[in-house]
Formats: C-alpha cells, structure tokens, sequence
C-alpha cells in the first residue's frame, strides 16, 4: 500500500527494492532501493510532527552546517492523511547505536566529543528564529497532570508517591534552545567508530537542553554522559535537570501507548509502576 503511495507522487522513481523498518514509533519508515528512507506518519500527532519537523531541517539546511549529518527533505508529501502523507530522503551512512554496539566501542571519548559539539551547536541555535516549535516547557507542566489522570489507576501507592515526589522537586531555571527531543540509540548513527549522523528530529522543541543529555544518560549511562558533559559548555550545571528528566521517561511512553492505541508502548512504560 505504502508502495503505491510512493509511486502515486513519484511516478518517475523505479522502486527496484522496498524494505520496512519497524524501528519508528510514531512513523512507518521504509528504505527504498538501498537509498531512499521514507517516512509515513501513523497518527495524526505524528503527522503535525513530521511536518513541523520537515520545516525545522530546511531552515537548518539554510544555516551553516551542524557538525554531524541531519536529513534533508527531497521529497515532501504531508497534505494527505495519517498512513498516506510522507517525506522522502536520501539515506544516511551508519546504523543505530544501539547498547551493545555502544558496549564493544574502544574510543568511547570520540563519541562523546562527536555528541556534545552537535548539541552545543544545536543548542546555540537562536531560538527566536524557532518559535513555531513546541513548548516542551509546558508539555513538561501537564506531564504531571496527563499521569495522575490516566496512569495513576495502574500504579502501585508507593509508585504514586514516589512520582508526586518527583514532580514536586521540579527543576531549576534555564536558558531555553533549540533541542532534539528524542536524542537517544535510535536516532544517533554509528559507523566505522564515529558517530555518522543523527536523525528523527519529530520531538524538536524550544526547551531545557538538559533534556537531550537525559536521552545520553537513558541510553549509555552515567559515565558516557560525565564524559559528554566534559565537552558541553557549563555541563556540569545540567545535571539536576538531566536526571529529573531521564525519570519522566518511561512515564512518556507509557501516556504515548494510551494515548494512541499503542498497547506495547503502554506496557513497557508502565511496567515499572504497577
């Protein structure tokens, strides 16, 4: 069905081969002819993403050059329905970095060099020249309401008092950026020893940059971010809030499964709690 999609806009594209992802949560991604990935948004969240997402890497294309690959739009389709809207791309080199290819990396410090100097550039972004992205200060301020209201009925009582506790301790002020939103093993490439792009830029936002750290400390733990945070300017002083965040994750994942029928999702966030 997606095929034909393709073909429909695309006439003029021979699909020789047509391989699915099934990697992305909010998108069916498919690689085509080994070169081309395509993006199909599944909800209709999912498509607003894409589409302010697709906004956010044109204007960065007209900047200078982030110091890692992100992807560039060539073929943008997103005025159609969930399942049938899609972006088209050339495909990056690399794969994820996921935990066990991270585990058998030799030069760790690389990596952490490669990864903080894409979020300082990314960060230093004026954020003014941003504003049609989210708020994820405010996303962050319902996050609290959004789990009592619906997750709270699966927790156990201790669960929900450690989560209240959580959220009561709130986190300090900061400078608001341009920030990923989803800056973990899925969306960093990895190839020969270097990191070789990052993708997935759907959760963009103004917010916290302490956030894309959380998603470092989520996915390689603390001393891989210890070791990012030597290259990031004053990175010492995100620590509070990059823990703070890392715990509000699972919660997010499990509201997202709810939220969109997504009954895996659901389950694995809320594994923890019940």
């Amino acid at each position: 069905m997606n095929k034909g999609y393709i073909q429909e806009k695309l006439p003029d594209l021979q699909i020789r081969t047509m391989e699915q992802n099934m990697n992305g949560q909010n998108n069916a991604v498919f690689l085509v002819n080994e070169e081309l990935v395509f993006r199909f948004p599944k909800y209709g969240q999912g498509l607003q993403q894409l589409r302010q997402e697709t906004v956010l890497l044109l204007q960065i294309q007209q900047r200078v050059p982030l110091p890692l690959p992100v992807p560039e739009p060539l073929y943008v389709f997103l005025d159609e329905a969930p399942g049938r809207a899609f972006v088209g791309y050339r495909l990056l080199s690399g794969r994820p970095l996921w935990r066990k290819d991270f585990a058998a990396v030799k030069e760790k410090g690389r990596l952490a060099q490669q990864l903080a100097e894409f979020l300082q550039a990314l960060h230093r972004l004026p954020a003014a020249e941003f504003s049609y992205l989210r708020d994820a200060a405010q996303d962050m301020a319902h996050l609290y309401e959004r789990t009592q209201q619906k997750l709270f009925s699966f927790m156990r009582p201790d669960a929900r008092e450690a989560v209240a506790q959580l959220f009561s301790s709130g986190t300090a002020s900061y400078t608001t950026a341009v920030i990923h939103g989803d800056f973990g093993a899925s969306n960093i490439l990895y190839d020969k020893q270097s990191i070789s792009g990052i993708i997935d830029f759907g959760g963009a936002a103004l917010g916290d940059p302490a956030y894309d750290f959380a998603g470092l400390l989520a996915c390689y733990g603390e001393d891989f971010l210890q070791e990012c945070l030597q290259h990031y300017q004053e990175g010492d002083q995100l620590l509070p809030r990059i823990r703070f965040y890392r715990e509000t994750f699972a919660l997010q994942e499990a509201l997202h499964g709810m939220e969109n029928g997504d009954e895996e999702a659901f389950q694995s966030g809320i594994q923890g709690y019940v």
